[in-house]
């Protein structure tokens, strides 16, 4: 069986042609204050700091690879609250 993966690419409005780490850091505070109001639990925090202290010129894959590497050393490591 022989399946095809079809893709389409087009420009959507108000989406960024490049990406921008500093735009990126930007939305995750913006958007952490507004869903976390009390706060991070500390390997999440670890997690965030990891994004937030890269280089304002990071690639996008280098965003990727470093919260890749914070997940696996930090939260991988944390607790769970589940056991």
């Amino acid at each position: 069986m022989e399946e095809h993966v079809f893709c389409f690419f087009y420009s959507i409005l108000g989406l960024p042609r490049v990406f921008s780490a500093l735009a990126f850091q930007k939305m995750l505070k913006n958007r952490l204050a507004l869903e976390y109001l009390r706060g991070l639990r500390s390997a999440c925090s670890a997690l965030v700091d990891a994004v937030l202290t890269l280089p304002l010129d990071a690639s996008a894959a280098a965003v990727r690879v470093q919260i890749y590497h914070a997940w696996k050393t930090r939260l991988m490591k944390a607790p769970s609250k589940m056991s």
